[in-house]
């Protein structure tokens, strides 16, 4: 999934993988002390999904985020999302 979470003083994007979606995965503040659109999410077979996880996130490495609030997932976020990634995710930003 892609996310764009914000607050009262941060914005940030953040890519993870969920079983049951980015919806479900952050349902509560205890889970997600942001709030956050859904901008994508693609269902894949998790091997091949965990393999273009960690393809995006090196993609990414150069817009590493780290959020003020801790959350699990905290150390998948990114500043922006370059145009080769949304266009992976079907988007543009």
């Amino acid at each position: 999934y892609l996310i764009e979470c914000y607050g009262s003083s941060e914005s940030f994007y953040k890519i993870g993988v969920s079983l049951h979606g980015a919806i479900h995965r952050f349902n509560s503040r205890k889970k997600m002390p942001y709030k956050f659109n859904l901008i994508s999410e693609i269902e894949l077979d998790a091997e091949k999904i965990m393999r273009i996880e960690s393809e995006l996130h090196k993609k990414l490495k150069n817009n590493k985020y780290k959020p003020s609030l801790f959350f699990h997932g905290h150390t998948e976020c990114f500043s922006s999302i370059s145009s080769e990634v949304a266009e992976f995710f079907g988007v543009s930003l």
